[in-house]
């Protein structure tokens, strides 16, 4: 970047004094790396909250699933195939009548926002290892 703006600069038909030219890629240098950190900081920290949340919100799901009988209706399919086949409807409907739905969308957006945040970081790992370096 420092090299583009030293382009930039030299495309101009009055040249700026070479201290104050310094100074503003001095500048504009520090207020991306001051920008950088931030956002590692919240990725990180947003890393961070969603596998503490993954957790528990895994847990609620999990408790979802045994309070509804999911399980139980589901067991069906394997255990009396002939008979959910008669009443495929019903029985689709019943299957998802008793899904947790609250409980497997709070488990399914912990884990995406820990993914997502994760590879954010992967993908700009050299501007983050530069933001903690320095």
């Amino acid at each position: 970047m420092k090299n583009s703006l030293h382009v930039l600069f030299s495309k101009l038909t009055v040249k700026p004094d070479a201290a104050l030219t310094a100074r503003i890629i001095d500048k504009i240098g520090r207020a991306r790396l001051r920008n950088t950190r931030v956002k590692v900081t919240l990725y990180f920290s947003s890393v961070a909250l969603s596998l503490a949340a993954f957790v528990p919100s895994l847990i609620y799901a999990m408790q979802g699933f045994t309070q509804s009988e999911f399980s139980d209706y589901l067991s069906l399919v394997f255990s009396d195939t002939g008979t959910v086949m008669a009443s495929w409807k019903a029985f689709g409907l019943s299957l998802v009548e008793s899904l947790p739905l609250v409980g497997v969308t709070l488990a399914l957006a912990t884990f995406l926002a820990f993914f997502y945040s994760a590879s954010v970081l992967w993908r700009h790992r050299e501007e983050t290892r530069l933001a903690l370096s320095m």
